[in-house]
């Protein structure tokens, strides 16, 4: 999600940029939505453009740090992650945070479980 400000009562709001089909720039800004929606807003069209950008970034590097932490498979898939509630056990168990709203940085923080010490083994008398 990106942060915009609308242009004539100078309020932020929250738009998913997936739902932009363009950025019109003539004398004001206007976002038009795939749903026939325009907002017009105090932003360029190259900050909508960075914004948005930027957002993919932290989505992919979400989606890439979400993969890391998650366990491999015998066979060293992560298959077993490839449903949403088993991506959710997976967050949930390595702390994952969820993206923060407009921010410029991802906030994500994965501690994995310590590392145990291998148990002494037993001499066979």
């Amino acid at each position: 999600m990106i942060q915009l400000t609308r242009l004539r009562q100078n309020t932020p709001f929250i738009l998913n940029p997936d739902l932009i089909e363009r950025v019109d720039t003539h004398v004001d800004t206007v976002v038009r939505l795939t749903n026939g929606t325009e907002y017009v807003v105090n932003e360029t069209g190259e900050e909508i453009v960075r914004r948005t950008a930027d957002f993919r970034a932290r989505v992919i590097a979400m989606a890439g740090m979400l993969q890391a932490a998650m366990p491999a498979d015998s066979d060293g898939a992560t298959s077993a992650y490839h449903s949403p509630a088993a991506a959710i056990a997976a967050a949930e168990t390595h702390r994952i945070d969820a993206l923060a709203v407009g921010s410029t940085e991802p906030h994500v923080t994965v501690e994995a479980e310590p590392a145990s010490e291998p148990e002494p083994e037993e001499i066979a008398s």
